[in-house]
């Protein structure tokens, strides 16, 4: 599982050299990688499907 996320850190510039990037350098954002813990509850704002998509049977 993974995601692309920027703002916050970002956009600071002093975010610049803790990642070695130069001053012409620009920090897109972060993509992270890995697993929800277990325990976790799942935030989702998205409709259901069933709201989006008919299905067809041929």
């Amino acid at each position: 599982m993974g995601f692309w996320s920027s703002g916050g850190v970002t956009y600071l510039p002093e975010a610049r050299p803790f990642f070695g990037l130069g001053p012409e350098d620009q920090l897109l954002g972060f993509f992270y990688l890995g697993y929800p813990k277990p325990s976790a509850q799942a935030r989702s704002t998205r409709r259901p499907l069933e709201e989006k998509v008919t299905w067809v049977l041929a």
